[in-house]
């Protein structure tokens, strides 16, 4: 960005800009409620009957029971194998969120399009549209020996709320794919 009256410029720098509602992972990988931070509410609930790096369905449900989809893992490392299900519509995971390789100077990106073929990006932990704008941040839990776990967090613009079940989707593919590249790391979502 040529200047900062356009936005944060890193995904550290998001609250003076715009309001953002936050959402916290309180409970172990892939399993569990996700809490909308200012009232404590549940507002998903996912599922994952199995290990983190395994074959299984995740699936996301609203608190009311409502489900959003799915992601099918296939036990592969492969994302062409993994079946997204998402409002009904089923696609390819290589599709739904496609790896990006930047230039030798660029960063890699996860791009994923919205229902009317909007791009937006995921790069170091931020999701930006195509005006590079940050939209939403996810911040990796970490476990600790001492002073215990740190949970997951995902904070989503208000503006795009509307987008939020696929911005939740996608931040359960990146963090699946960090586990499975180092399931030691301690990263958990």
């Amino acid at each position: 960005m040529s200047s900062s009256l356009q936005g944060p410029s890193t995904c550290s720098d998001i609250s003076p800009w715009g309001e953002f509602l936050e959402f916290v992972f309180p409970n172990k990988t892939l399993n569990g409620p996700i809490l909308e931070v200012k009232t404590g509410g549940v507002e998903y609930l996912i599922e994952s009957p199995f290990k983190l790096i395994g074959k299984g369905i995740t699936s996301v449900n609203r608190a009311d029971g409502t489900n959003v989809g799915s992601i099918d893992w296939r036990g592969s490392l492969d994302p062409h194998h993994r079946i997204i299900t998402l409002h009904g519509r089923t696609t390819q995971g290589n599709k739904f969120l496609q790896n990006v390789s930047g230039g030798l100077l660029e960063e890699t990106r996860m791009v994923w399009e919205d229902d009317s073929e909007n791009e937006f990006y995921w790069a170091n932990g931020c999701c930006h549209n195509a005006r590079d704008e940050i939209i939403a941040r996810h911040v990796h839990g970490k476990r600790h020996l001492v002073r215990g776990n740190e949970p997951a967090h995902l904070m989503v613009d208000i503006n795009y709320l509307p987008w939020l079940d696929r911005i939740l989707f996608t931040t359960i593919m990146i963090e699946h794919e960090v586990l499975e590249a180092a399931p030691l790391s301690g990263s958990w979502l």
